[in-house]
This record gives C-alpha cells, sequence and structure tokens, in this order.
C-alpha cells in the first residue's frame, strides 16, 4: 500500500507549507508515501504543452518539499518524459501519473474486456495490447517495466 498525496500549486507558498504539516502527520504512519504534483490538476491529455505546467512546478517547488518521492500528474502525457529530460529533471521523479492519456490510450480494450464480463488483465490478450500502447507513453523503452 502506497499513500499518494495530491498537491496542486495554490498561492504563494502554501502548497510547501501544507505539505511539510502532513508530512509532520505522516511520520508516525506505517503506509510510505508520496508527494504527487498537480501542474493541471483534472485536465485529462489535453496535448503536449499540457506536460510543461508539472514539470514547471517541479521546477520551482522541489527545492521547498519534505522529503518523499515525487510524482508528475495533472496534464501529464506522451511528452511529460522529454520535457524533464530536457530540463534535467528525469531523475527528480520517482513516477508519472499519466492519468487521462492512460485512459485514452486503452478505453477500447477496456470496454472490450467489459463487455466479455472481465477485468482487462484477465484477458490475456487484451491486458498485451494494453501494455504495448501504453509504451507509447514512455520515450525509452527500458523504463517500460513488467506489470
Amino acid at each position: 500500500q502506497l499513500l499518494s498525496v495530491s498537491c496542486p500549486e495554490g498561492p504563494g507558498d502554501a502548497m510547501p507549507h501544507h505539505l511539510w504539516q502532513l508530512h509532520q502527520l505522516l511520520q508516525g504512519c506505517r503506509w510510505p508515501w508520496l508527494w504527487q504534483l498537480d501542474g493541471r490538476p483534472m485536465s485529462g491529455d489535453i496535448g503536449a504543452g499540457t506536460a510543461q505546467a508539472a514539470v514547471n512546478l517541479l521546477q520551482r517547488r522541489r527545492g521547498q518539499l519534505p522529503p518523499g518521492p515525487l510524482q508528475l500528474a495533472g496534464g501529464t502525457n506522451h511528452d511529460s518524459r522529454r520535457r524533464l529530460e530536457r530540463e534535467g529533471l528525469a531523475d527528480a521523479v520517482a513516477g508519472i501519473a499519466y492519468g487521462g492519456s492512460a485512459r485514452k490510450l486503452i478505453q477500447p480494450l477496456l470496454q472490450q474486456a467489459q463487455a466479455r464480463g472481465q477485468a482487462l488483465r484477465a484477458c490475456p490478450d487484451l491486458w498485451g495490447q494494453a501494455l504495448a500502447q501504453l509504451q507509447s507513453l514512455f520515450c525509452r523503452p527500458e523504463l517500460v517495466r513488467n506489470c
């Protein structure tokens, strides 16, 4: 189990201050956690430019955040990894939450599995196709792991 703490930037220094308060509370928690930086919360995959909002948020705030892994979210899509690498920030994040981008890619496969009355992972033919399609979100093949 992993606790993901989602955090859009908000006004002024509210976000880092709030996360430090949460960090104090989470110290007694037995679950590991990560800070999810939401560049554009709930934006889906609007276009390549939306990926920059999360990268900009990471650039502005990473030195002010409490310890713990960082995950990009909110506007992330196929262009997120390239933008992180271009800014020299690829190693600063533990992961990227693709959300709407990933759902859009595999939605037809999800619907096929649902029509069979099964979960996508329970359909080997569809699951393999889904993994192959999701690999397109990564710029480097070595970043893709078995799920």
